[in-house]
């Protein structure tokens, strides 16, 4: 039986000024070989950050059973770049939770169930793109924290370039004509 598996990753940063770059490694490395390894049905990453107890965190979640949950989580604790993060002080905690069954275990509560069963493979494409989106950055043998940073702000920085000039179009755009461009109550 399937759960939703949630490994979250706390970095030791500013929450207010986050260092959105650690995000990107790890998803590029160490979320990237995961996925294409055990090529789960469903799976997303959630990036968060905020004042408060969690900070900023991020964390990988994965549609699967309870054996190959064991597996993976041994396989990302081990992965080199949240090793290097680690031993750089970069990440604070890490922890795991899993979720009582039901492909909806994610979504807002608040919704539709229909929608709470729909949304996931709504989050998985977009967690797809965003992969695709960073498939050409370089990689390293070897990477060095310093190095590391720095080619992970500057793509970080190419991404939100890339949202903020296209976002209208490519996603509010498109999802707009899906449903047949019914008017929305847009809360961000």
């Amino acid at each position: 039986m399937n759960h939703w598996i949630q490994y979250k990753f706390r970095f030791n940063d500013d929450p207010v000024n986050s260092d959105w770059w650690m995000d990107l490694f790890l998803i590029d490395t160490a979320f990237r070989d995961i996925i294409e390894k055990h090529k789960p049905e469903l799976w997303r990453f959630h990036r968060r950050s905020g004042k408060d107890s969690v900070g900023h965190q991020l964390s990988l979640l994965v549609y699967t059973d309870r054996k190959t949950a064991s597996k993976i989580s041994m396989e990302l604790v081990d992965h080199y770049s949240i090793r290097m993060l680690a031993e750089n002080n970069r990440i604070k905690s890490n922890s795991i939770e899993i979720m009582e069954p039901g492909i909806e275990k994610t979504s807002d509560a608040n919704w539709s169930e229909s929608l709470q069963k729909s949304w996931p493979y709504f989050a998985c494409g977009t967690c797809q793109m965003i992969l695709g989106l960073m498939a050409d950055i370089p990689k390293f043998e070897k990477p060095k924290i310093d190095h590391t940073y720095e080619e992970y702000e500057f793509l970080h920085n190419d991404m939100k370039d890339l949202y903020t000039d296209n976002a209208s179009h490519v996603f509010i755009h498109h999802i707009s004509a899906l449903f047949g461009y019914a008017p929305i109550k847009l809360r961000i």
